[in-house]
């Protein structure tokens, strides 16, 4: 860092932190723009499910919604809705003929879809347009509709998973602007220790205040142009995306964060054409390394104005100002106001009075040079146009883009570069081609870039990761306009995982794996005042003291992913963006110096010095002094005739103007011979210093090869001693594995074989196979079977011989040393018996292990894990006696170990441990462990206690002592052991509340209060203080306790964390303390939840205590959320719900009742309510619940049908049939004219039925379940010409009616007619394409007839046509053989995961295969998914019949009844039958289980 003159470093001027890298975890963690009205309730790779909650603003009779989509979704299937598909993201719902009437103040809430995709990336929803009104919560051309979006404190879900913690990013990267702010700050808003106010006296050149704003990278100048390019930026991403800000509870922080800069921005305008646009000198500030509170020098400010004009640095500021405007737009209206008139004026300041700001402030040419204003102009108007909706803007804009060329491909994004954000930013704007190209011409050229082998884009050395991270926000903004969005987000997150750690290390500093420690930055690298800073801080070697949390260094300065963490080398780890660097520089300017370099030595160019003024010319570590050669020899060419450049930025002092100060002199012999001279010394200094420089080289070697010895020198005394070996005991040592010598040492002593062929052992062959071997005469014979002869040729006998030959030779190799086995059969297996036959280690490395732990003990004896290790290698191979030994020596010599004397009580026998742990105490008094040993080793109880009481004399303040003390002890003593208990560790809560429990209620109470005394930041003495009141009927003080807690714990400055204190009411209720339960959930659910997040919170803890079991939690939840939102009928419903499931039917009408008298117009509660008292056998409750639900919902269609169903279900046939009248005059929907029709059918009275089904066809056209009933009872009367001709009625008025297509094509199946039968469905086919329904007939239609090969046929068509059809695979599993079933059902699978007609496949297939347990939980998994899917219980409840228990069969009878489903193929047929039509859900159950046949 240091050269001659620090000021003539080259200058690092970062922009504040690598904050725009976070911009991406802003998109990632945010939701989608539509999230306040599509939920998405499930996702699975390739789908998601979603439902729609649209607020009816005026009456309407139909509806549309148009949805967009962020990348292609293939299909997609909507409920209460028809679909149709515009293309590859977009879709248009339409109303169904029972839901287009929608009154104002309504909420449309019944429609949803599912939708499927293949990319890897689950789409986002990014546009609901309800007839033709965006619905949305952020517009992307105005943010008028915006709302006011506050921080969210504990998000709990995420949109999706990520691979790194983006909300932690988010918060240290604002703590990087809180550690670069400038001035006065707040004395409640600064987390950063180390700093505090600065620069208190910048002024400028007419007193003005411009104190506040942010300091740039590690230095301490303030510079208006790179600061406010990422104001604009981080204004941008708070704008686009709030939600991401909030889920890591940051919004209002980065509000504050851009509020810090623009309040300075507002300061430093202090005249309508005159803008303060730097504070600070660049070379005295670069000539100062230490904290900005400490400054000294003089800070001049530095402006532009009408003769001096800045249109790049107005406009850029300009455009931040706007932006800023509209961040605060909703939030701060006056505020938001300011900003834009100074925007206003400072953009009518850059168009008037054009020119380059760093021409106009020279001062800055070295650090941010512009290289022109045009892209500044285009963006600060399209900025004050999305700010005001002014077309003037919009016109300069287009006027400037097309003016300055930007639709020119740029090479990046970054603050002197602003063309690509041009065009993205007029894209978003306006939706026009010209700007859109230019934004894919410009990330499809990043994407197609090659990458490092790492995978950085890398653009430039200086501040690489920076630009990566500019172009990845701006290819995201992109991405979110639909262009190439897939392509783009992987490019982006790519970018961002580089820098987060995807290299096997972070570069943002304080986060991840490995991050940067010594960045490139004066304030964090200096010590805790009042210590000194200064440039022997730079110098340190070691890590920065303050970590500078946030801050994204450089990063690699080459294509090889180079870096080095070095705060030295300002390239690599100093804060992007890149600085522009001046070319006529020299390389060496601004490098660190070579280590040992002094300034001016060697050149002669400074003066005289003498050896007593600066010591040696040269110290020994120094380099060869060939930094400064003489200049080389130059042809003489036109450039020398070119005019030298004056400018004061190209001036150097070594340098002079641009080159040498005698670059235009020739270089002439006198040049020569003084450089010559010059060389000559260099080499008679270097031969002086050489000796020395050998010699300490020498001393260093030695010393460092005694500190740190080689193996083999480690072991030079075992070697020494080998010297006494003989030769036969040489010959004699086990081999370990190198059999390199072997050979030679053994030569002649083997007995050589040569190999036969079988001809000659057939002529020799002779007497019985031998299988034995006399082991003491090593090998008896060298060919078995070869001492009788035989008659018979037997190979199988010579392969058998020829085996055990060599097993034989393969056991001498491995166990013998000169051809005899050494093994006694008999003595060996006496051995093996005495072995611990847990180790089957080879005997060499028992050895190995041996020698080296022994050479351990004796090279540090004071080491007691080389003890430990010793011991317990002779107890792994049997040696117990050697091990107790071992670890006895270890005792004595390391007497202080307490692990040793563990070790040592454990090996040796429980009497002789008993005096080892009596030793082990005398040495370490205070050891808890050895205490406790000693009471594990005592077998009387009184012993354990005098161990106990011994201990605690010695350590009176041990909790675990006193504990195990305690529990030995009956109630009354352990009472007064606790009493001393407390008063030696006072701030231990488990002994205070053990207390507790043991005494008296009165003395209990006076325990608790003296513990809150003791320990007052602990919220288990409140609890159980509550649960003590709770516990003696004291039930008023329950809430006041826990009340008093919360405010009690917060004033001691604990934390009030929620989720901790949840838990606690958990195990209250577990416990039994409903009361205290239902206490800590009204006061702490609220803790820390915005209010806007209210309602979304408490439900999630409801469900979240639900699945816990927490019952009464949850019902507390749904109390506090009912009194906070007592008009909210989604939180009534699912608090009914709840009590549905979970509570009593008393419990249930209480809270139904509550309901209906704050939200009367919600029908499903009347409804609920009705339901309950009529289950109950309470029919006129039932009827009068309904009455007064017609009083607050007159003419409505579901309460007019409940009450025809409540009279039908008892019998009230004329009571119904009245209803129906009244009903078809006063609210003549399709679905009442439809139950009137079927009630008159399940009468009996089909003619009635058919006449009514005739009216209210005339009425309703376009019905399809008019047909279907028509034709229906016509087939009943066996009238199927009547039946063909309302079928094919239906079919022309309904067309996309599948079920009326299948009744069709079955009446002509049934009547023989397969050929038509054929020719209805693919008719079929064609007006509904994709249909797996039709299909599914098609396929049964061919397998019927026989015609399996065609059925096969057709089902590969239909899979191809309906990919992700659960029915298609489903039915592919079982048309299939049996072997290649199991093959299909792991295709479905994949395919179609989460689809119940595949789980309920896979569940037959597991019971054809007669594996119970999985079939059962196969079928769980099945009713789980989809409970409405009545085929599945069906199946399931007959399997639990044929291989379930009484048990398990009314389980899933019970669940049945609960879910109530209504879809399936074989239920609906049932169900639906006129003779079925009052049976109830268990009832119909058992008749589809019987219909249902066993899978084969």
């Amino acid at each position: 860092m240091l050269t001659e003159n620090p000021a003539n470093l080259l200058p690092r001027m970062l922009s504040l932190s690598g904050f725009i890298v976070i911009l991406l975890f802003m998109h990632l963690a945010s939701g989608g723009p539509c999230d306040n009205v599509v939920t998405i309730s499930s996702s699975w790779p390739g789908g998601l499910t979603a439902s729609l909650n649209i607020s009816i603003t005026t009456p309407i009779t139909s509806w549309e919604i148009d949805l967009k989509f962020s990348s292609a979704v293939p299909w997609l299937k909507a409920w209460d809705a028809t679909e149709s598909k515009i293309n590859e993201v977009e879709y248009q719902l339409r109303n169904l003929s029972s839901n287009g009437v929608q009154s104002a103040g309504a909420t449309l809430t019944s429609v949803g879809f599912n939708a499927f995709f293949s990319s890897s990336t689950t789409p986002i929803i990014t546009s609901v347009l309800f007839n033709g009104d965006n619905v949305c919560l952020i517009d992307t051309k105005t943010e008028a509709r915006q709302p006011i979006i506050e921080e969210e404190n504990n998000l709990l879900v995420d949109a999706w998973p990520t691979k790194y913690n983006y909300r932690e990013v988010i918060t240290k990267s604002l703590l990087f602007y809180y550690a670069q702010r400038s001035g006065r700050l707040p004395v409640n808003d600064n987390p950063i220790p180390y700093r505090s106010d600065s620069a208190l006296n910048d002024r400028g050149q007419d007193g003005e205040d411009l104190t506040g704003g942010y300091y740039d990278a590690g230095d301490h100048l303030k510079l208006g142009f790179p600061l406010a390019s990422s104001i604009t930026i981080v204004a941008w991403s708070i704008i686009d995306y709030p939600l991401g800000y909030s889920s890591a509870g940051k919004l209002t922080t980065a509000r504050n964060m851009v509020k810090w800069a623009t309040d300075y921005f507002i300061k430093a305008h202090v005249q309508t054409n005159k803008f303060y646009g730097q504070v600070g000198d660049g070379d005295l500030d670069h000539d100062y390394w230490g904290r900005p509170e400490e400054m000294t020098m003089k800070r001049p400010a530095f402006f532009i104005s009408t003769s001096k004009p800045g249109s790049d640095l107005a406009g850029e500021t300009a455009a931040a100002l706007a932006a800023t405007s509209i961040v605060f737009k909703t939030v701060d209206s006056t505020y938001s106001a300011l900003c834009l008139t100074h925007a206003k004026q400072l953009y009518d300041f850059a168009k008037r009075h054009r020119g380059i700001y760093s021409e106009s402030i020279p001062q800055v040419a070295d650090f941010y040079s512009s290289s022109g204003f045009g892209d500044e102009l285009a963006w600060s108007a399209s900025w004050l146009y999305r700010a005001t909706n002014d077309n003037a803007y919009l016109d300069d804009a287009k006027a400037f883009y097309t003016d300055f060329n930007l639709s020119d491909n740029p090479s990046e994004f970054s603050w002197d570069t602003k063309t690509a954000g041009v065009q993205v930013l007029l894209a978003k704007l306006t939706n026009e081609n010209l700007y859109r190209n230019a934004a894919k011409t410009f990330c499809d050229s990043k994407v197609e870039q090659p990458k490092t082998p790492k995978g950085l884009l890398f653009v430039t050395k200086w501040g690489s990761l920076g630009a990566a991270s500019n172009i990845a926000f701006i290819c995201l903004q992109a991405a979110d306009l639909n262009i190439n969005p897939l392509a783009y987000r992987q490019l982006a997150q790519q970018q961002i995982h580089y820098a987060l750690g995807d290299t096997g290390r972070s570069f943002v500093v304080g986060f991840g794996h490995n991050p940067p420690l010594k960045p490139h930055h004066a304030s964090s690298s200096c010590p805790n005042r009042p210590a000194v800073c200064d440039w022997d801080a730079f110098d340190s070697p070691n890590p920065n003291p303050q970590i500078l949390y946030g801050a994204l260094i450089g990063g690699p300065d080459n294509q090889n992913d180079h870096y080095v963490d070095d705060r030295h080398n300002f390239v690599t780890n100093e804060l992007p963006p890149p600085p522009i660097v001046n070319p006529k520089r020299k390389n060496f300017l601004g490098q660190p110096a070579p280590q040992g370099y002094v300034a001016g030595v060697g050149r002669g160019a400074t003066g005289f010095t003498t050896r007593s003024d600066i010591g040696p010319a040269r110290d020994a570590n120094d380099v060869p002094d060939d930094r400064h050669p003489a200049p080389a020899k130059r042809k003489k060419d036109d450039d020398e005739d070119l005019e030298e450049d004056l400018n004061d930025a190209n001036y150097d002092e070594f340098a002079g103007y641009g080159g040498s100060l005698f670059n235009k002199d020739p270089y002439d012999k006198d040049d020569e011979e003084a450089d010559a001279v010059y060389e000559a010394i260099d080499e008679r200094m270097d031969e002086k210093r050489r000796e020395y420089r050998e010699k300490r080289r020498k001393e260093e070697i030695e010393k460092y090869r005694q500190e740190r010895p080689k193996i083999q020198q480690q072991f030079s005394d075992l070697k020494r001693e080998l010297c006494a070996v003989s030769e036969e005991e040489w010959k004699n040592i086990p081999e370990v594995g190198d059999a390199r010598n072997r050979k030679q040492r053994l030569h002649g002593r083997r007995e050589k074989f040569t190999p036969l062929p079988d001809s000659v052992l057939t002529r020799n062959l002779g007497g019985e196979s031998s299988t034995s071997i006399d082991p003491k005469s090593g090998l008896a014979s060298a060919f078995p079977g070869m001492l009788t002869p035989t008659g018979d040729l037997d190979l199988r006998k010579i392969g058998q011989a020829r085996n055990t030959l060599m097993d034989i030779k393969l056991n001498q190799v491995s166990d013998s040393v000169s051809g005899q086995t050494v093994v006694d059969p008999k003595g060996y297996l006496t051995d093996l018996q005495s072995m611990i036959p847990t180790y089957g280690g080879d005997i060499n490395d028992i050895k190995k292990a041996r020698l080296l732990l022994k050479s351990v003990r004796e090279t540090n004896p004071n080491h007691p894990p080389a003890w430990i290790a010793s011991a317990r290698l002779e107890e792994v191979t049997g040696k117990l006696q050697a091990a107790r030994n071992l670890i006895l020596r270890g005792c004595e010599t390391c007497p202080n170990s307490e692990d040793l004397w563990l070790e040592a009580a454990r090996l040796v026998p429980v009497d002789t441990a008993k005096n080892v742990i009596a030793q082990a105490v005398n040495h370490l008094v205070n050891s808890v462990k050895l205490w406790i040993k000693a009471s594990e080793l005592e077998q009387d109880m009184k012993a354990k206690k005098r161990v106990f009481r011994k201990a605690l004399e010695h350590i009176p303040n041990s909790v675990r002592l006193w504990k195990a003390a305690v529990e030995l002890e009956e109630p009354e003593d352990a009472k007064i052991l606790l009493s001393r208990a407390v008063e030696c560790c006072p701030t231990s809560v488990e002994l205070w509340l053990a207390l507790a429990r043991l005494e008296t209620y009165e003395n209990a109470r006076k325990v608790l209060n003296k513990a809150r005394e003791n320990i007052p930041t602990d919220r288990q003495i409140w609890i159980t203080a509550a649960k003590l009141e709770e516990a003696h009927g004291n039930t008023t003080m329950v809430e006041k306790i826990i009340d008093r807690s919360i405010n009690s714990l917060a004033a001691n400055g604990v934390e009030i964390n929620r989720e901790h204190w949840l838990k606690e009411a958990v195990d209250a209720e577990k416990s039994g303390a409903v009361l205290t339960c239902q206490a800590i959930i009204k006061f702490v659910i609220g803790h820390g939840v915005e209010d806007e997040d209210r309602k979304h919170s408490w439900l999630e803890d409801a469900d979240n205590f639900t699945s816990q079991g927490a019952f009464e939690c949850s019902r507390a939840v749904y109390s506090h959320s009912l009194e906070t939102f007592p008009a909210k009928k989604s939180i009534w419903l699912r608090a009914a719900h709840f009590e549905r499931q979970h509570g009593t039917r008393d419990s249930l009408e209480s809270l139904l009742q509550r309901a209906v008298a704050h939200c009367p117009q919600a029908e499903v509660l009347w409804l609920m309510g009705a339901k309950s008292k009529w289950l109950a056998g309470d029919v006129p409750a039932a009827r009068s619940i309904l009455s007064l639900a017609f009083q607050a919902n007159p003419n409505s269609e579901e309460i007019w049908l409940a009450a025809v169903k409540l009279e039908s279900e008892n019998w009230e046939y004329e009571r119904a049939r009245k209803l129906l009248a009244k009903a078809r005059n006063s609210a003549p929907t399709p679905r009442v004219l439809m139950k009137s029709a079927k009630l008159e059918w399940h009468l009996g009275d089909l003619a009635e039925a058919l006449k009514q089904l005739q009216t209210a066809i005339e009425q309703f056209p376009d019905y399809p379940k008019f047909y279907m009933m028509q034709g229906q009872i016509h087939v009943l009367q066996q009238r199927m010409t009547q039946a063909r001709e309302s079928y094919n009625l239906g079919t022309r008025k309904c067309p996309t009616s599948v079920p009326l297509w299948l009744l069709l094509a079955r009446l002509d199946e049934s009547q023989g007619n397969m050929t038509r039968a054929r020719s209805v469905l693919e008719k079929a086919r064609q007006k509904n394409p994709q249909n797996s329904q039709l299909w599914l007939e098609a396929i049964r239609l061919e397998w019927k007839t026989g015609l399996k090969d065609i059925a096969s046929a057709m089902m590969a068509k239909a899979l191809q046509d309906c990919p992700i059809s659960g029915l298609l695979w489903a039915e592919t599993i079982f048309i299939v053989d049996r072997p290649q079933r199991k093959t299909k059902s792991v295709d479905a699978l994949k395919k179609c995961e989460h689809d119940p007609h595949v789980l309920l496949a896979v569940s037959k297939l597991f019971w054809t295969e007669r594996k119970t347990q999985k079939c059962r939980e196969w079928f769980n998994r099945a009713v789980k998914i989809d409970p409405d899917f009545g085929d599945a219980w069906g199946y399931f409840y007959k399997f639990e019949l044929l291989h379930g228990t009484v048990e398990e069969q009314n389980d899933v009878k019970k669940r049945c009844v609960q879910a109530e489903p209504r879809h399936g193929e074989v239920w609906t047929s049932i169900s639906k039958g006129p003779q079925n039509w009052r049976a109830r859900t268990e009832d119909i159950l058992l008749l589809v289980a019987e219909a249902l046949p066993v899978p084969v």
